[in-house]
């Protein structure tokens, strides 16, 4: 996989240009930001409005055309570039699932890029709560409990 942070930055841009959207980082990726660490990432997870994955879906296509990238995964709205995976989701669903104001996220610039990070106690929330979900306890319990022993030991040795 290229640079993840790059294949994220590149998307944003377009996101912030084209669509006068500003996303999430999430997953894997925006935890690793969060916490600086630079665990194995296999793709970057980009949350944005549900009215424009569901009004501009076509506008997304085109973009993430521009960019190289191809549709692989409808139903997981992921598209792929080589080995570069991106999937989208919407940040509306983080409240109820999580119980996370993704209002409240943190404001990025890289350049003259914007996106926002979750915080480090939004994390915890997020995968505690997907350690619950069925599918993702069945195939990736795993993967999200070593998530939140991360978050845990970054918390303790990050008291204030």
């Amino acid at each position: 996989m290229e640079n993840p942070i790059c294949i994220f930055l590149s998307v944003a841009e377009v996101l912030n240009k084209n669509h006068d959207i500003i996303p999430i980082l999430y997953g894997s990726l925006g935890l690793n930001l969060r916490l600086n660490d630079s665990c194995a990432i296999s793709d970057v997870d980009i949350l944005v409005p549900l009215a424009f994955l569901e009004k501009k879906w076509d506008a997304l296509l085109n973009s993430m055309d521009d960019l190289d990238f191809v549709l692989s995964d409808i139903k997981e709205r992921e598209f792929r570039r080589g080995a570069d995976i991106i999937a989208f989701a919407d940040e509306e669903d983080l409240a109820s699932f999580a119980g996370v104001d993704p209002t409240s996220f943190e404001l990025r610039r890289n350049k003259q890029i914007e996106y926002r990070l979750p915080g480090i106690n939004d994390f915890l929330k997020i995968y505690k709560s997907s350690s619950l979900d069925g599918y993702r306890k069945k195939n990736r319990g795993k993967i999200d409990q070593e998530k939140i022993d991360r978050i845990m030991e970054y918390m303790s040795n990050h008291k204030r």
